[in-house]
């Protein structure tokens, strides 16, 4: 996953560690990475 901006990259481990994996490609498109 490449995200713009450290902040992406905690909010994505954060996401990943609650096991919500559908809320991250979510926001993968968000922020069209």
């Amino acid at each position: 996953l490449v995200a713009g901006g450290g902040a992406s990259v905690v909010y994505s481990d954060t996401i990943c560690d609650l096991g919500g994996v559908n809320e991250l490609a979510n926001y993968g498109e968000y922020s069209g990475a």
